[in-house]
C-alpha cells in the first residue's frame, strides 16, 4: 500500500518530506517574488553575516550559517536592514524568556512530540508546505501538566522537530 501511495503522490507531482535541493519551480519563484538569485543570495548573505559578526549581542546568540540567515532574508525579501530587525526582535523573545525557551528537557521535548498528537504527511502540498496534522484530542494534557502548552508553543517555534 505504501508504494502505491508514494507513486500516486509523485504523479500528481507532490513533493517528498525530504528535499535534498530546491526543485526548479520553487527557484523560479524566489527569483519572482523575492528577486532571489545566486548573486543576490550571496551578497546578501555575505552582508547580513558580517553585519551579525560586528553586532555585540547578535555575535554571542546568533548562529551564522547560510541556512538560518537565509530564513531571515527571505523573510524580508533580502533587504539585510530589515533582516537585522527581525532577527534582533527574534532574539530579545529568546533572551527575554529564558524559562521558556532554554530551561525545556531535550528529552522530554521528544519524548511529547513522539506522543502521536502531531503527525507530518510524507509530501508536501502543491506549494512545498508541509502538512502536519495535529490531533488535540491525542494531546498528553495530564503527562504534562501546565507545562504542555509550553511544549506545544516551543515544539512548533523552533527547528527541533526537521
Amino acid at each position: 500500500m505504501t508504494a502505491k501511495y508514494e507513486e500516486i503522490m509523485k504523479a500528481k507531482g507532490f513533493l517528498p518530506y525530504n528535499l535534498h535541493t530546491l526543485p526548479a519551480k520553487f527557484i523560479q519563484k524566489a527569483k519572482e517574488e523575492l528577486g532571489e538569485t545566486d548573486e543576490i543570495r550571496r551578497t546578501a548573505l555575505e552582508h547580513f553575516r558580517k553585519r551579525i559578526l560586528e553586532d555585540k549581542k547578535l555575535r554571542m546568540y546568533a548562529p551564522t550559517d547560510d541556512a538560518y540567515l537565509i530564513q531571515f532574508l527571505r523573510a524580508r525579501k533580502y533587504d539585510v536592514d530589515k533582516a537585522m530587525g527581525l532577527i534582533h526582535n527574534y532574539l530579545n523573545i529568546i533572551i527575554s524568556n529564558p524559562g521558556f525557551f532554554d530551561k525545556l528537557d531535550k528529552e522530554k521535548m521528544f519524548k511529547f512530540l513522539s506522543s502521536g498528537f502531531v503527525n507530518v504527511l510524507p509530501f508536501r502540498d502543491n506549494d512545498g508546505c508541509l502538512v502536519v496534522i495535529i490531533k488535540m484530542d491525542s494531546l498528553p494534557w495530564r503527562q504534562y501538566g501546565g507545562n504542555t502548552q509550553i511544549y506545544f508553543q516551543r515544539s512548533s517555534t523552533t527547528r527541533i522537530w526537521w
